[in-house]
């Protein structure tokens, strides 16, 4: 973060200082940085004491402050605390951040959608960064905490803010919008998630339409022509439209598309470019063109993105493969929803493999629908040629019924993660191909991280 003003930042969250035996001029004083965690806080932080399920971070206020030696921001006097008095920290970690991007003036760009959002986020900020210097948030900063910290780790060097949007609720992705101010809004798609919270995919489709419903007719809309429910929604923004697509017209289309063996290539229509990514399967092709399109609104031609694209290397836990001692893992493991899962599923079905192996954790927040859905999984799975199936949760084991009823002979439901750990370590031999997938939740890197440290060690 660009330095900033005590005063700018009382100004900034529309709270009062209250001073509680610091000298005067504090106001004065120089922030370079903020902080949600006091236990990681440095000197001239300021801290957000945020209250979570878990923590209240009033309770170290106290802690923050004589680490940071800058007042906290509080929703609640705290004695002997210099504080930054606000109705709500989270929305004043918000209002900062939307003070501080305008400050700074760099325009931004937003991505949400169901599946894919994250991969292409990062190869939209490789396709941009052939000419532009981009920031872009990390890992899973992509909430109503998380977005803001990544809209303030923006420097004056930087052109273009590339920021991931995901959400649980209606009105979060509308409240990121306020934050980060896009110009140019990509959805990936529309399907099944957050259906405990949301109800339906109607209103899974309304919660990311907040992202088009905030663009204006100087914005740009970066769409999935081939999911019919945003080719719908195409024809009610405000912003000028890009789609993307396989199947049907659009900007930009992919056409004669091949398979390697861990690499994916087409020919951008009404182009001679050939693009080749480094990843597996048909719905990298969609999220290379997203970026694609992304790369277009902002002036980088085609042949600038298909070498950028060709160097692409996605984050962790996101189609991550490692070979040891024979065995491949696919570490897709960050999260998982139906559409996700098969997705991955078509992956594992088209390696070179003596054995196949799924090792699958629950599907979560799916509602009402979450055992129908985990169900079609394990039909899907014979069909995809699966050999092995292991579970963890009572939510996949309903995926593992679903395959043995549909004739898969080799599979094991398990309560426990270790002891699913314990029982994949004994089977894992030389030409196994095996897939960790499932929803966040459920910890399932733990799987990664154990088995992979078993095949070091043979």
């Amino acid at each position: 973060m660009e330095p900033l003003k005590v005063n700018e930042i009382v100004q900034a969250v529309g709270g009062s200082l209250v001073m509680e035996g610091i000298s005067s001029d504090a106001g004065e004083a120089r922030a370079r940085g903020v902080s949600t965690d006091s236990r990681a806080i440095e000197e001239g932080e300021v801290f957000f004491a945020l209250v979570g399920k878990r923590a209240d971070g009033h309770d170290f206020a106290r802690d923050a402050f004589v680490k940071s030696g800058l007042p906290v921001v509080a929703a609640r006097h705290l004695r002997g605390v210099p504080t930054i008095l606000v109705d709500d920290t989270i929305e004043a970690l918000g209002d900062l951040a939307k003070f501080y991007r305008r400050k700074l003036g760099t325009r931004t760009s937003a991505i949400t959608g169901t599946n894919g959002k994250t991969t292409t986020k990062e190869m939209a900020a490789s396709v941009l960064s052939t000419r532009y210097r981009v920031h872009k948030n990390r890992g899973n900063m992509n909430n109503l905490i998380g977005l803001p910290l990544s809209v303030l780790g923006i420097s004056a060097a930087d052109d273009l803010g590339v920021f991931e949007m995901g959400m649980s609720e209606r009105g979060e992705i509308a409240r990121m919008c306020e934050v980060a101010e896009p110009l140019l809004g990509v959805i990936t798609n529309v399907g099944p998630c957050h259906l405990e919270s949301l109800g339906s995919i109607g209103n899974v489709a309304k919660a990311k339409g907040e992202l088009l419903d905030y663009l204006g007719p100087d914005g740009n809309a970066v769409l999935n022509f081939d999911d019919p429910v945003l080719k719908e929604m195409s024809r009610r923004t405000r912003a000028k439209v890009i789609g993307f697509a396989i199947e049907t017209d659009a900007q930009v289309r992919a056409r004669e598309i091949s398979a390697g063996d861990w690499n994916v290539s087409f020919l951008l229509e009404s182009t001679s470019v050939r693009f080749s990514v480094p990843l597996p399967g048909r719905f990298n092709v969609y999220n290379a063109l997203a970026a694609i399109g992304v790369g277009e609104a902002f002036g980088v031609s085609p042949p600038e993105a298909s070498r950028a694209l060709a160097r692409f290397v996605p984050e962790k836990q996101r189609m991550n493969r490692v070979t040891l001692g024979g065995v491949t893992i696919i570490d897709d493991s960050y999260n998982a929803n139906p559409a996700s899962v098969s997705c991955a599923l078509e992956v594992l079905r088209d390696q070179s493999a003596v054995r196949r192996i799924l090792i699958l954790g629950n599907m979560l927040e799916l509602g009402s629908g979450s055992d129908s859905m985990h169900g079609e999984i394990g039909r899907k799975i014979k069909e995809f040629g699966i050999d092995i199936v292991l579970t963890y949760g009572q939510s996949a084991e309903r995926t593992l019924d679903s395959a043995q009823e549909a004739g898969l002979e080799n599979g094991r439901g398990f309560d426990s993660k270790s002891d699913l750990v314990a029982a994949a370590k004994e089977m894992l031999k030389e030409g196994d191909v095996v897939l960790v997938k499932g929803s966040r939740g459920m910890g399932m890197e733990d799987v990664v991280r154990e088995l992979t440290r078993e095949l070091k060690g043979r």
